[in-house]
């Protein structure tokens, strides 16, 4: 239990000499929280390391914001994580078939769209009423000569 004391105490002192870039500490603080966010605890199973109740994962989001701090990128930082702990205890929670679901879920819902949205166009087109042009040109020669066929087919009986 001392040890785990000493190790928040030692996480959380500041150096009240040193200044504090704020733009420096506001990026640091981003990368921090996105890999407290996007990182499994190793600590409480199908959490994030942000949504873990767990003391031990508050030392661990302040020891990511020291690693942020100290000018480490986000993936150094996910890297060591994954070489302290394992990948299948901290790897991504967004795990690759989730994603994979979820971008094929949404391929098939605008193509489900896109077929109905083209069924509709189809209906509204052919009820459609001709415009006045189209009735002022009369019937085509083609169908005056389909007409008298018909005509003298009707006469013949």
């Amino acid at each position: 239990m001392d040890l785990f004391v000493n190790a928040l105490e030692a996480s959380t002192t500041v150096d009240s000499t040193a200044t504090v870039d704020p733009a420096k500490e506001q990026g640091a603080q981003r990368v921090a929280q996105q890999v407290a966010d996007d990182l499994m605890s190793p600590y409480c199973p199908g959490r994030s390391i942000s949504s873990c109740s767990s003391g031990a994962a508050r030392i661990l989001e302040t020891e990511i914001l020291q690693e942020a701090r100290g000018g480490k990128t986000r993936d150094e930082i996910e890297q060591m994580l994954v070489a302290r702990f394992g990948e299948d205890r901290v790897g991504s929670s967004y795990s690759a078939g989730v994603v994979a679901v979820a971008l094929t879920v949404s391929l098939v819902a605008v193509a489900v769209v896109i077929r109905a949205a083209q069924k509709w166009q189809r209906r509204t087109n052919r009820s459609a009423k001709p415009t006045g042009a189209e009735l002022d040109r009369g019937p085509s020669q083609n169908e005056i000569d389909r007409l008298e066929d018909a005509l003298d087919d009707f006469d013949e009986f």
